[in-house]
């Protein structure tokens, strides 16, 4: 499912950039729970783009490379 992969994306930049899951939930108004479960795949966030944007400014990526890297993960599976 395509939330496992994007979640999965999300989290591999995250801590590829050396950041927590709080430093996440603090850009995104939420709690690290919230975070966590979007990360694991367990629930979809009310705007997929609006999450992944957070995550993009927050590792100072493009949102696309996160967005790249699901769907390549998705494919791969």
């Amino acid at each position: 499912n395509m939330l496992t992969h994007l979640g999965a994306a999300a989290r591999s930049a995250r801590r590829e950039a050396g950041r927590k899951q709080i430093h996440s939930a603090v850009r995104l108004d939420v709690t690290e729970q919230t975070v966590q479960n979007f990360e694991l795949g367990h629930h979809w966030p009310r705007n997929a783009d609006a999450v992944i944007q957070a995550y993009a400014d927050e590792l100072g990526i493009d949102p696309l490379e996160i967005w790249t890297e699901a769907l390549k993960r998705w494919r791969d599976s």
